[in-house]
């Protein structure tokens, strides 16, 4: 079977997925709390066989729609979308 541990450490591959533990330590909260974020359709996910990834750029958006201030250029499109439908 061929695991992600066999890949070469110098091999750079886009990660286009993440865990809940790893969504969780992302964004400084518990993994408890990104099933909740999850469960009420705040953050969109895909399951594979018994996992829940979230894709990236899902946690991208996610992250973006909920930053205020900064530099308004970095807005997502998603966020664009939202602004128009509105």
């Amino acid at each position: 079977m061929y695991r992600i541990d066999n890949v070469e450490k110098t091999e750079n591959i886009e990660r286009l997925t993440y865990s809940i533990l790893e969504v969780a330590k992302t964004l400084g909260v518990s993994s408890r709390t990104v099933h909740t974020i999850i469960k009420r359709g705040e953050l969109g996910h895909m399951r594979v066989g018994t996992r829940v990834l979230v894709p990236a750029d899902v946690l991208r958006d996610f992250i973006a729609l909920r930053t205020s201030g900064g530099d308004g250029n970095r807005r997502s499109a998603l966020h664009r979308e939202v602004e128009m439908v509105q």
